[in-house]
């Protein structure tokens, strides 16, 4: 397998107020199809009932951006109760273990 080419890139901003410190985390991940130098990969058709194989599992669209945002926020200001929360986008990507047997 060739492996799979990703960039990752993160920021965090650190409110400081003393009546209630917060943050907030921004992050961005780019991954790259992975493709197989043997052609190892296998798409099925189920037209033809068959397997065939490819170097890739499916088309690099170059748009596999997964941005993601979190914040934290000490409610009281005593470091005891604070509220998290985050979102954001994933892709998944081909299994190095398909077609693999299991027994």
């Amino acid at each position: 397998m060739i492996p799979a080419l990703g960039f990752f890139a993160q920021d965090g901003w650190k409110i400081v107020s003393q009546a209630q410190p917060s943050s907030l985390d921004c992050d961005m991940t780019w991954n790259q199809t992975p493709t197989e130098a043997l052609n190892r990969f296998v798409n099925f058709i189920p037209s033809s009932d068959s397997l065939v194989q490819v170097s890739s599992p499916y088309q690099q669209n170059n748009k596999n951006f997964q941005p993601r945002v979190g914040f934290a926020w000490d409610i009281f200001g005593t470091g005891k109760t604070v509220l998290r929360s985050g979102y954001g986008f994933a892709n998944g990507s081909a299994s190095r273990r398909l077609g693999e047997r299991t027994n």
